[in-house]
Parts: structure tokens; sequence; C-alpha cells
């Protein structure tokens, strides 16, 4: 799967401290996350906005990035196949999680 990094900023509308913390909420297991971007190996340190490439208007979701990819804007980037795409969205992502 491609994805491109989202250039408008989005305001959280929830509680979690940043966008990867956001994304962290959302899941079972609470390791801190690899880089989403294929074969990169690093730790992430933001949750990236970004939207899928074969979809014209996609949603704007949320995956662990490095800091690296999370500035790379202008081309598509290959996820790695067991990532897991979180809506920025408070009330389909956090609104009743603790």
């Amino acid at each position: 799967m491609e994805v491109k990094n989202h250039l408008d900023l989005i305001t959280r509308e929830c509680h979690c401290t940043t966008w990867l913390n956001h994304w962290k909420r959302s899941q079972p297991q609470k390791e801190h996350p690899n880089c989403s971007v294929y074969n990169c190996t690093k730790m992430a340190h933001a949750g990236g906005h970004v939207t899928l490439c074969d979809e014209p208007n996609s949603q704007v979701y949320i995956i662990p990035m490095c800091l690296h990819h999370n500035a790379t804007f202008g081309r598509s980037l290959k996820i790695k196949k067991n990532t897991t795409l979180v809506s920025w969205k408070y009330q389909d992502t956090c609104q009743d999680k603790v």
C-alpha cells in the first residue's frame, strides 16, 4: 500500500498529547512502534498524517513514522503490510478509550 503525507494542518480533537499517542491508544500492544515505511527500521517519533495514494479523496489516517519520513512530502511512500491506519477523528478512535 502506498501513502502520501497529508499537507493540511489538523487540530487534534482528543486529549492525546501527541499524534503518535493517539495512534498508540487504538492498539492492543503498548510497545513503542517502528516507522511504518517499508524497509525503515528507525523508531517512530511522530504520528504521520497520510492519505492513500490509490484513493483520490482518501480520508486522513495516522501512522507511526520516523522524523525523516514524516517530513517527506511530494512523493508516495510504500508502507509495511501490517501497518494499522488509524482515523485522526476523536469519535472514530479514542472517544471511549482510557
